[in-house]
Parts: structure tokens; sequence; C-alpha cells
């Protein structure tokens, strides 16, 4: 896979990421205390840091790291 599919499809994946986050981070105002919603943060973001690792982003890895 060449290197502008791999960073498109890094793209696309990392959106639909910040999406979760994004509905989850809602969810959490009303549901403060439903561990499942912070499993599910952890979860994109650690897949974001993997994804940025892997394509050599590394601030953003770092980024994702501190979160």
């Amino acid at each position: 896979m060449n290197n502008s599919i791999l960073k498109k499809k890094f793209i696309d994946e990392t959106y639909e990421n910040l999406n979760s986050i994004k509905r989850d981070l809602e969810d959490l105002e009303t549901l403060s205390s439903n561990k499942n919603i912070l499993n599910s943060i952890f979860r994109s973001v650690h897949t974001i840091k993997g994804s940025a690792g892997f394509i050599g982003y590394i601030k953003l890895q770092d980024l994702t790291h501190l979160l």
C-alpha cells in the first residue's frame, strides 16, 4: 500500500475515532459514572496513538499518549 493511501486511511479512521470521542464526551456529561464510556474514550485515543506511531506522526503519538 502506498503512503498516500495509508495516510488517507489514517485520516478517515482518525475522524471516526474523534467523532466517537465527541459523542462519548457528550454522553459522559449526563452519565458520569458510566465506566464503559471512559473505556470507549480510552480505546479510541489508544487507536489514534497506535496508528499515529505506525505512520510516523510522532508528535500526535506523544499527544495522544498524554491523553
